[in-house]
């Protein structure tokens, strides 16, 4: 497995944290401050996840719908000898 991006994960931590630290922003509140972004982002994951087969399954009705013509009533069979 590559360790480049865990690399620039690094750096890119080590960034913040050195830019905050000149902000005067305290090492817990910057903790905290990462855990309620990092939080937040998976809740936005969790919500495209969630919404995702809602969508899919729309899409795929809509396509189903234009092959199959689907706008003639086929909710009832047809009656033997019709």
């Amino acid at each position: 497995m590559s360790t480049v991006p865990w690399e620039t994960i690094g750096r890119l931590a080590e960034l913040f944290t050195r830019l905050d630290t000149e902000r005067g922003i305290p090492a817990e509140q910057q903790w905290t401050l990462q855990v309620l972004k990092l939080t937040e982002e998976v809740g936005e994951s969790a919500q495209a996840v969630i919404g995702a087969p809602a969508f899919f399954e729309a899409l795929l009705a809509r396509k189903a719908a234009r092959f199959f013509d689907l706008d003639e009533d086929t909710s009832t069979p047809p009656r033997e000898g019709a």
